[in-house]
């Protein structure tokens, strides 16, 4: 009941009863199934591409993490999210992703699959762990990668609860090296020109609660302009989420995004699945090319 009230905010009073007990007791077994999964590696990246609105070409690609569960299959991160509470679960979480990411982006180079920049989101408690930027440069070194190939993904309810110098430091750090840095969900949180201000950001990614009504209401039309005429003038890059439809892809274009991506594209898929979209994705580009020559 505790629990609950200070869930629900200050002043407000909750009473115990079983139906708080078993969501509690859901929350606590589904912690331990995730933290299990993590040590046991049954956590692993799935890949969506990010294309290059003007052209059609891959840009590169967002690595999300999936748990595959032995039973249940591959489970929604909708069902788990609570997990991320957990500053120990993110670290490890984190570090698993990591290497796994850096795996398959050194096995597609030895292949000769092009596969662009990597992004991975990275959580408050990473970024806050002494030496996170030294271990990412290493794994990276491991794997017979380059800076350029990774780019961290940051939600700006990350930068709202870890504003400090030590997170700041760290970002400078990779992007100096040549690692992108992103601003994810851009236009959500609640002071996001601060974040502009105090951080070193390359990308700026849009959220898709703007891009999915874009079509429909005139104010997420003015929603995006602002913001995409903000990341040009800054000097950052913009990613529009959640591409559905060929005619967002053209508002999209029009107003000078410069990337994008969504299931109109292709859906996340696993590092397995993901190399035949890399692989018509490069004969397309090659197709082009022939033809423009």
């Amino acid at each position: 009941a505790l629990h609950s009230a200070k869930a629900d905010g200050t002043g407000t009073m909750s009473p115990f009863d079983p139906s708080t007990a078993d969501t509690f007791h859901r929350r606590v077994v589904v912690a331990q199934q995730f933290r299990k999964a993590v040590e046991e590696g049954d956590v692993v990246p799935h890949y969506q591409p990010i294309v290059e609105l003007g052209t059609g070409k891959l840009s590169g690609l967002e690595a999300l993490a999936r748990w595959h569960h032995p039973t249940r299959g591959v489970i929604a991160p909708s069902l788990y999210m609570q997990v991320f509470d957990d500053n120990l679960i993110c670290v490890e979480l984190g570090l698993l992703m990591l290497q796994r990411i850096c795996a398959d982006m050194e096995r597609w180079t030895k292949a000769g699959i092009f596969f662009g920049r990597v992004g991975y989101n990275t959580t408050g408690a990473e970024l806050k762990q002494p030496g996170f930027a030294l271990n990412i440069f290493n794994t990276l070194a491991q794997h017979g990668l380059q800076t350029h190939h990774l780019m961290l993904e940051i939600t700006e309810t990350t930068m709202l609860n870890d504003v400090d110098s030590v997170v700041r430091n760290q970002l400078e750090e990779l992007r100096d090296a040549g690692v992108h840095v992103a601003l994810d969900d851009f236009g959500t949180g609640y002071s996001s020109l601060t974040h502009l201000k105090s951080f070193p950001f390359n990308v700026l990614k849009i959220d898709k609660s703007f891009v999915k009504d874009v079509m429909s209401f005139e104010s997420d039309k003015s929603i995006i302009r602002s913001l995409i005429d903000l990341g040009r003038d800054i000097g950052y890059s913009t990613v529009a989420e959640g591409i559905e439809l060929q005619a967002e892809v053209d508002y999209l274009r029009s107003v000078g995004c410069e990337r994008g991506q969504g299931y109109l594209f292709e859906k996340p898929k696993s590092a397995d699945d993901i190399v035949e979209f890399l692989g018509k994705s490069a004969a397309v580009n090659h197709a082009k090319s022939e033809a423009a020559a």
